[in-house]
């Protein structure tokens, strides 16, 4: 199942390093639902939901990050270190 579901993951998020992380994910989430598996009618399908739906989380992750930009932050300017302290209240 991994490689298959790598290559769809890779379809979706297009590095292979996500695609990879996506489907370790899946694999822990089918683990931790592990008492729920006998009720799963088809493996196969639920496994490329499950991939289909990690690789579309992904994407949004990446897209928040991807579009910060640094005209975003707001620079705050240091003071002049010229003048003292009660110089600065007086002007």
């Amino acid at each position: 199942f991994y490689e298959r579901l790598k290559r769809f993951a890779r379809s979706i998020v297009k590095t292979n390093e996500a695609a990879e992380d996506v489907v370790a994910e899946v694999f822990l989430v089918l683990w931790n639902n592990r008492a729920r598996l006998l009720d799963i009618k088809n493996l196969n399908s639920y496994l490329y939901l499950i991939t289909k739906n990690l690789a579309i989380r992904e994407l949004s992750k990446t897209a928040s990050i991807r579009s910060f930009s640094v005209n975003d932050i707001e620079l705050q300017l240091i003071p002049s270190v010229e003048k003292n302290p009660e110089e600065s209240l007086l002007n």
